[in-house]
């Protein structure tokens, strides 16, 4: 399972502040629409499909309420040497462009 290398994620809310893994600090989950920013760097590659969809069932509770609530996602995945693997999110309010 990937997420047993995340060893930071980065959650940008309205109030735009920092969430490592080892910290402890209480963060509510946002309750309106997302837009979610991921980058995974993995060894060796994989499905980046299943990274998505197993990070962001992962956050419902934590960023979010439910992953349903992600309107807009960015994705990118990149090979790394083995031991610098990570995931890095920002998730940040949305607001439709209509």
């Amino acid at each position: 399972m990937f997420t047993r290398n995340l060893q930071r994620w980065q959650l940008r809310a309205a109030g735009f502040f920092c969430v490592t893994a080892a910290e402890e600090e209480e963060v509510e989950p946002l309750c309106l629409p997302v837009s979610l920013v991921l980058s995974f760097a993995t060894h060796p590659p994989g499905d980046l499909d299943n990274y998505i969809k197993s990070l962001a069932d992962s956050l419902n509770g934590i960023a979010w309420l439910d992953d349903r609530q992600v309107a807009r996602m960015e994705v990118e995945k990149v090979v790394v040497v083995e031991g610098d693997e990570r995931a890095e999110v920002e998730v940040a309010p949305w607001k439709a462009r209509f």
